[in-house]
């Protein structure tokens, strides 16, 4: 499969693999703006292609993501406060804090997605604690959702 992306008064062409054209069919909540959903996707798009190639998770469990990017995932918002994004382990849907998706902030976008595909996938993690810090491998960043953000940027959110 292959796109054309057009930006100004360029053009690119660039290899796209069908299950990132399948993720165009995710349905949305009516809340978000199209411009909401397509930045939803070019983010999930990012965070897909950095699976394979990601030492921090194991082959079992980059397969098991990989399998769940291949089912439809529902998007919603959430208006918890101090929350970027939340899931349910086995679940379909992942909520969204609005105020988050448009901070801007790529990386951690992304982060967020991958951390939340986890969940959907069946990983989960123990609550944060006040002594936890990135790269501490302990119970909480050493968790699945925690490790899989480091496929994305290298480093871990510290975000709560």
């Amino acid at each position: 499969y292959g796109t054309i992306l057009l930006k100004g008064e360029t053009i690119e062409l660039r290899d796209v693999p069908k299950i990132i054209m399948s993720f165009f069919s995710w349905p949305f909540d009516a809340k978000y703006s199209r411009n909401e959903r397509l930045h939803v996707l070019e983010r999930h798009s990012f965070a897909y292609s950095r699976i394979r190639q990601c030492s921090n998770l194991n082959e079992k469990e980059k397969e098991n993501l990989l399998n769940k990017y291949s089912q439809t995932i529902t998007h919603d918002f959430t208006t918890k406060q101090g929350v970027n994004g939340e899931a349910i382990p086995n679940g379909n849907t992942i909520w969204l804090n609005r105020n988050f998706l448009n901070s801007n902030q790529e990386d951690e976008i992304a982060q967020t997605l991958i951390h939340e595909m986890m969940h959907c996938a069946g990983y989960n993690h123990i609550e944060r604690r006040p002594t936890d810090r990135p790269g501490d491998n302990g119970e909480y960043y050493n968790s699945p959702p925690l490790r899989a953000e480091l496929c994305i940027a290298g480093r871990q959110s510290d975000r709560n």
